[in-house]
């Protein structure tokens, strides 16, 4: 080969593919933290929009909403599925809905479903599970200890923050959590 044919050699090309082999794995772990830190935020803006639902059914009927209101006063740990009263009339004096649209990514008619294999649709958090719900219905001789607290169990589906913890509002390892009322009233 003449000198006035230049070219890359083996060298510098090997050079060139292990130098961005080096970039792009300093990279990557970078995009998955960013990618966490986003499905850590859209868990948290449609726990809030659960919330204002949730409130906004209460303004309009003077009852939290159908999930646990009636004669239960044990304390409760549901998916948020059994809601659908904040998509559709249930019949309570003042209804004023649909409470939840699809400012919490998911379709007006569900809010959460589960398949013949297991998975989930409709309002799950961004890991795929249906969002849970804590309450304590308060009752005559307890009055103060009413609860109702919205959270996502996170990346690892299971519940890290116990259920005092929960009451506060002071998330554990990678749970999400909003206290919606600490004195509910059924």
């Amino acid at each position: 080969m003449s000198k006035s044919q230049a070219g890359y050699t083996l060298t510098e090309i090997i050079v060139a593919v292990a130098v961005i082999a080096i970039l792009a794995g300093a990279m990557t772990p970078l995009i998955f933290k960013q990618i966490e830190r986003s499905r850590d935020s859209r868990a948290s803006q449609d726990i809030n929009a659960f919330k204002a639902a949730f409130v906004q059914y209460y303004a309009d009927t003077q009852f939290w909403p159908c999930g646990w209101n009636g004669a239960r006063d044990r304390n409760q740990h549901v998916d948020i599925d059994a809601f659908s009263c904040l998509y559709e009339d249930d019949g309570v004096t003042g209804w004023d809905g649909p409470y939840l649209g699809n400012s919490a990514g998911n379709s007006p008619e569900t809010v959460a479903v589960q398949d013949g294999d297991g998975a989930w649709a409709g309002v799950v958090d961004p890991w795929g599970a249906p969002y849970r719900l804590y309450a304590r219905r308060a009752n005559a001789r307890n009055a103060e200890h009413g609860y109702i607290v919205l959270y996502s169990q996170g990346k690892d589906a299971r519940r890290n923050t116990s259920v005092a913890e929960l009451i506060s509002g002071q998330a554990q390892g990678d749970d999400i959590v909003l206290v919606v009322s600490n004195r509910a009233k059924g």
